[in-house]
């Protein structure tokens, strides 16, 4: 098998894709794609190449060298997650009111399924404690029904009844990423929540934002995610944060025109 081959499916497998995936995403024929990889074809045409270096996210000459490969698939998941979180940026640019993060929520789950991640649910809570506020968005996995829901509760109300809540404020507060197994104690919380009884994911990760929590839902099988789906989730939870900035601002601006009439 030729460098170029070796690069090839190396780099296709650690984004989870089979050959007509990649075929699919590059528009170079999957006959192709297996030929170069079993070494029949050692240097195909310039735009073919070029095509196949973008879909995965590497340059032509990386894909090309001996050690390029190897180098490379540890950069795939940061190229596009960024410019995920781009994407996902430009959405709740065009959104127009708070009601909109379900929305926002069910784009950036559009982007970790592209990118090959399994996932359960989406969670983000939006903590207000001068208002005594807790804001809550899920957005369920294309798996689980592709729904969005939403709930305000009061903050001080729910953090006496449920300790995962107490403990996720608390990580909060300090800015500390929370990974655990989801417990009883949110199961219930969920049910109160949202109405959801059927929700249980495998493991929960949490990451702070400077106006709350978005969390990502794993499933109990364990496989499937990526090995830091933290770091991932964090380089989203920045564009979620302008975002919500965004929204909470006009709808403060709108209040405060409504008032004056």
């Amino acid at each position: 098998m030729s460098s170029l081959g070796r690069n090839l499916k190396e780099l296709r497998q650690k984004q989870s894709l089979n050959q007509k995936d990649l075929s699919d995403r590059s528009g170079v024929s999957q006959a192709t794609i297996s030929r170069i990889e079993t070494g029949r074809v050692r240097q195909p045409g310039a735009s073919a190449l070029k095509n196949l270096a973008d879909a995965l996210g590497v340059s032509t000459d990386s894909l090309m060298d001996d050690k390029g490969g190897l180098a490379s698939a540890h950069d795939i998941t940061a190229h596009y997650c960024q410019q995920g979180a781009i994407r996902v940026l430009q959405a709740g640019y065009e959104a127009e009111t708070v009601c909109d993060l379900g929305k926002i929520l069910r784009i950036l789950g559009d982007e970790l399924e592209a990118m090959g991640i399994q996932f359960e649910a989406i969670d983000l809570q939006i903590i207000d404690e001068q208002r005594n506020r807790l804001t809550c968005y899920r957005a369920y996995s294309a798996a689980r029904g592709y729904r969005s829901l939403q709930n305000e509760v009061t903050l001080q109300e729910s953090l006496g009844h449920f300790a995962s809540l107490r403990r996720l404020v608390s990580h909060w507060n300090r800015r500390k990423i929370w990974e655990r197994e989801a417990d009883e104690d949110f199961c219930q919380m969920t049910q109160e929540i949202f109405s959801d009884s059927t929700y249980h994911p495998g493991l929960l990760i949490d990451v702070p934002f400077a106006q709350g929590m978005l969390g990502l839902g794993l499933p109990r099988s364990g496989s499937g995610h990526p090995e830091q789906p933290a770091t991932i989730l964090s380089e989203f939870a920045r564009s979620i944060s302008l975002v919500v900035k965004r929204l909470f601002d006009l709808q403060s601006l709108r209040e405060e025109l409504d008032s004056t009439h």
